[in-house]
């Protein structure tokens, strides 16, 4: 397989625990931070374009961020022992190709 299926195919992680999709993002300070791959009204993360054009996740932005929201991962995962705790280490990363992509489960 190759090109864009291979490409769909890696970029389709999910939480080892639960199977969910995950969307992988990095922090302003530089951290990995697995989100639920839909947007959520009750979400608190915002993913903003700096000005040098990286994408970063900011965690209870301001008003003044539009956008949508997502949530933590660890914070609702229905195998997780604890939030924001082993759920964590079992997610993979997604490719950064696929980051606003519409859709999908």
């Amino acid at each position: 397989m190759s090109g864009q299926g291979e490409r769909s195919q890696r970029s389709q992680r999910r939480c080892r625990r639960c199977q969910a999709r995950l969307r992988w993002v990095t922090t302003a300070a530089g951290k990995r931070m697995p989100l639920n791959w839909k947007p959520s009204q009750a979400g608190n993360v915002a993913l903003v374009r700096t000005t040098d054009q990286r994408i970063v996740a900011i965690v209870n932005p301001g008003p003044d961020v539009s956008g949508p929201r997502y949530t933590r991962h660890g914070a609702d995962c229905r195998e997780a022992e604890s939030p924001g705790g082993s759920a964590q280490r079992a997610a993979k990363p997604v490719n950064s190709d696929t980051l606003f992509e519409e859709g999908g489960t």
